[in-house]
């Protein structure tokens, strides 16, 4: 949720802007919350084979409450207008949608460098399980709830952003829409001005919860005895908290920051971070279907996916990669 809320601010901008119309947009915002929820069912059955660590403003701007003229972006008429037939286009805006629902595989997948040694070829251990009572039971109803939860509130806040914005506005916003709509519904009020601060509040939550997660990510690959100096990396006194693990985190943080230019810093980051994900989960889910597959590999999971999703999140991800490649 803490992604969710922090990804929402920005990232609509990025997606109208390559599908050419509301309509378009919307589409594949409801395409990328099925492929992420069939990609959670995948992370799902790895977890529980091995649970161990490893909107207000949307309903005032539907109700027609706004300070500036109301947009017509959402008519059957204009609503699909501008819709780009450019397959680049598209195939970017869906992976950056599919971006914004990542999240579920920050439950999994703390020992993905075993993807390719190891006799089975993939072992996903959950990053942060072992300090939850009864992971299995919790992983079942929490992770498929909070994918359903983010896609509806994902699709309502788009819609509130087009109910509320302007086509025009919405592709001069730059980054942070938002900003756009609090003006238009509230006016130069302090609700606008206070806006900075809960887009700061909610980038923080996703940072703590992210830095709580890898810096456990890490501390599990020490054990593994994969990662320099496993030694150290693997304690987490004296305060129970893997410090030196998170500071590890934080050395690339601070990279990442620093690194990209100024002005296309966060388009970068979201590249950067969406294709080799987007790479990496088709990966796991191959290592699934061979270890369903496979009579030699000691594999069980009390929760199975269903081959139709198994199949279709596969397949989804594939089809990204020739965009991918040739951007």
């Amino acid at each position: 949720m803490g992604r969710a809320l922090r990804i929402i601010f920005s990232t609509p901008t990025t997606i109208f802007e390559l599908a050419g119309s509301p309509g378009l947009c919307l589409v594949l915002w409801s395409i990328a919350g099925v492929i992420s929820y069939c990609g959670a069912l995948v992370m799902l059955e790895f977890g529980t084979s091995m649970p161990i660590s490893g909107v207000c403003t949307g309903f005032a701007a539907l109700g027609g409450h706004l300070r500036v003229p109301k947009p017509d972006n959402l008519s059957a008429a204009v609503s699909f207008k501008g819709t780009s037939i450019s397959g680049y286009n598209i195939g970017t805006a869906l992976l950056d949608c599919i971006f914004s629902y990542q999240g579920y595989d920050n439950l999994n997948a703390v020992c993905r460098q075993k993807l390719l040694s190891e006799t089975k070829p993939l072992l996903i251990i959950v990053k942060v399980l072992s300090e939850v009572k009864n992971p299995e039971r919790t992983l079942r109803i929490a992770l498929p709830s909070a994918m359903g939860l983010v896609t509806v509130l994902y699709i309502l806040a788009n819609i509130a952003y087009f109910a509320g914005v302007s086509r025009e506005d919405f592709l001069g916003s730059n980054i942070t829409i938002a900003a756009t709509l609090f003006r238009n519904v509230y006016g130069e009020s302090a609700a606008v001005k206070a806006l900075p601060a809960l887009v700061a509040l909610s980038a923080i939550g996703h940072l703590l919860s992210v830095a709580f997660a890898v810096s456990r990510l890490i501390q599990e690959l020490a054990k593994d005895g994969t990662t320099p100096f496993p030694d150290l990396l693997m304690q987490n006194r004296p305060f129970k908290t893997p410090i030196l693990a998170l500071s590890v985190h934080l050395c690339v943080t601070i990279i990442f920051i620093c690194a990209p230019p100024a002005g296309s810093a966060f388009d970068f980051v979201v590249d950067l971070g969406t294709y080799p994900t987007v790479f990496l989960l088709s990966i796991i889910t191959i290592g699934l279907i061979k270890l369903r597959l496979s009579k030699t590999d000691d594999f069980y999971s009390s929760f199975k996916v269903p081959w139709a999703a198994l199949v279709f999140y596969l397949a989804a991800n594939i089809v990204c990669f020739p965009e991918l490649i040739s951007s």
